[in-house]
């Protein structure tokens, strides 16, 4: 009786330890013994390390654990050829939803795997399999494949292509809404894919990146996100959603605008509310000098200042450390509206008030004070201001 509860024990034990570990095995030709391998997080713009391993024969093992269902990729080192015959470092890389199960990874060649200039036309090269959550990511993949095949094709056609030198003004504006009516496709399709799988670990992971988007919800649609989701296999990411909701809340779309305090051209302290129109939607520009983005979107600033000038008070301001790139830059874009700058030592105030997390940032606020967009697509101001002053 004792050597049989012990042997009960001891199974009962290891399966428990097995379920708070992972273990991945994979297989690729063409890949050199010693070649690194890498399972990264891949969330949240970050790259933090999970585990590494390198090949032999062909072959590799990557273990440990995760407190809960994870996005991660995994990155296998390699050496790519630029056209005039020079290599360079990369790596080859293939995204999965990890939770801690037995999983397989197989490439049939090294050359075969996703790389930085071939992303998704690569991916099904690659297969990952092994749990649940898994399996579910691998649905959400093959559903959403050929819709992002689409951005893909149209952001290449648009800025990769050949022609792209070539293209006239008028082709360019038709490439942009090309590429925006397929990547707008792609937010509907997910957000379809949410409300027919509300307990995927995937659909949690979605939701819980659209809701950290600052003035983009109402208090209600906030909830309604939280609602479409129900308890799966990662309750740990529903309850993040939980707190990142309660903190977006504070940036809600229809809110007043806070104030802030800046400089004007001539180093005369002012404020926000006193350059802000109140007989006129405001556009406000954060930008800088460093950031190309942003100095690649002042034309479209002044294509929407010249449409609307009669409707709409710009403001530029520039978040620069150093004020002597701020006039350099003013100097060479020689921009129209009013500019304005927010010394480094004001710029936390930016930051907690409006969640400026990168740049170019641009913010619209009605006659009346309130925020009704927050973001970068110039493209859906025009739409808010051509039903508003409509």
């Amino acid at each position: 009786m004792i050597s049989l509860c012990a042997a009960l024990w001891f199974c009962v034990h290891s399966m428990s330890l097995y379920a708070q570990s992972f273990e991945i095995k994979g297989q690729v030709t063409g890949v050199k013994d010693g070649t690194r391998v890498k399972l990264v997080k891949a969330e949240d713009g970050r790259k933090d390390s999970l585990a590494g391993a390198t090949f032999r024969g062909g072959k590799f093992v990557l273990k440990g654990k995760v407190a809960s269902p994870a996005l991660c990729e995994i990155q296998i080192e390699s050496l790519e050829n630029e056209g005039d015959g020079k290599s360079y470092k990369s790596s080859r890389d293939a995204k999965l939803m990890l939770d801690n199960v037995k999983m397989s990874y197989y490439a049939p060649h090294l050359d075969s795997i996703p790389s930085f200039m071939h992303g998704i036309t690569k991916e099904k090269n690659v297969v990952i399999k092994g749990g649940e959550v898994q399996q579910e990511y691998q649905q959400y993949r093959d559903y959403m494949y050929p819709s992002e095949l689409e951005v893909y094709h149209a952001w290449r056609e648009l800025y990769w292509s050949s022609s792209h030198k070539r293209k006239s003004a008028e082709e360019e504006e038709r490439g942009k809404a090309v590429l925006e009516a397929a990547e707008a496709k792609v937010r509907e399709q997910q957000q379809l894919f949410v409300t027919a799988h509300p307990t995927y670990a995937i659909s949690a992971f979605l939701v819980s990146q659209w809701v950290t988007e600052a003035f983009a919800y109402t208090a209600e649609e906030l909830d309604a996100l939280y609602a479409s989701l129900t308890p799966g296999k990662d309750k740990a990411r529903l309850a993040q959603v939980k707190r990142t909701i309660d903190a977006t809340k504070r940036y809600l779309r229809g809110s007043t605008y806070t104030d802030l305090n800046m400089l004007t051209v001539d180093k005369k302290e002012t404020t926000l509310k006193d350059n802000l129109d109140s007989k006129k939607y405001n556009l406000i520009d954060f930008w800088a000098s460093w950031c190309g983005p942003c100095r690649a979107a002042i034309p479209n600033v002044r294509k929407l200042y010249k449409v609307h000038s009669a409707n709409l008070n710009v403001l530029a301001i520039s978040v620069d450390a150093k004020e002597g790139d701020w006039y350099k830059a003013m100097e060479e874009e020689k921009m129209e509206w009013k500019q304005l700058w927010i010394p480094k030592e004001l710029v936390k105030a930016v930051q907690e008030n409006y969640r400026l997390q990168s740049i170019p940032f641009l913010l619209l606020i009605d006659p009346q004070g309130h925020i009704v967009y927050a973001g970068h697509n110039i493209n859906e101001i025009q739409a808010i201001l051509k039903d508003s002053l409509n």
